[in-house]
């Protein structure tokens, strides 16, 4: 049982790392994505996100990505170009895992995306002077204070 259990999960991974597999992890997050932001689901099939994909050069991410053995910061994501809306083919780009993750990290430093449960806003009072200021995380009253 546990031989045929570790080749399951071998054959798993090995199948993330095609096309096809990584076609599948984006669109499944997407989904999961929105229902835990509560926006609507994605207005597209997975095989309308596949098509907009290939055309938006997917295939030559994809291959650079296993040109770099795998490495997370150059495999295929999918941003949304306006963090507040939903998925929709017009509010989507192509780019790298590390694309996406500094811009996530950028806009939570400025305060201009929505940090969803990452993010808790914070109002500070300076005890001295009594001025009121509010700060979009823990982390941001930090670095100001």
């Amino acid at each position: 049982m546990d031989i045929q259990m570790n080749a399951h999960l071998v054959k798993m991974k090995e199948t993330l790392k095609t096309e096809e597999g990584v076609l599948t992890t984006i669109y499944a997050s997407q989904r999961n994505k929105s229902k835990k932001r509560g926006h609507n689901l994605p207005e597209y099939t997975k095989d309308e996100l596949s098509k907009w994909l290939y055309k938006n050069g997917f295939k030559k991410l994809f291959n650079e990505w296993v040109s770099s053995g795998y490495k997370r910061m150059t495999k295929p994501s999918v941003d949304r170009i306006d963090d507040y809306k939903g998925y929709s083919l017009d509010n989507i780009r192509l780019v790298t895992w590390e694309e996406n993750s500094n811009k996530a990290h950028k806009d939570r430093l400025l305060g201009i995306s929505v940090c969803g449960e990452q993010c808790n806003p914070v109002i500070g009072t300076n005890i001295k002077t009594g001025e009121v200021k509010e700060f979009i995380s823990m982390r941001e009253a930090e670095r100001q204070t």
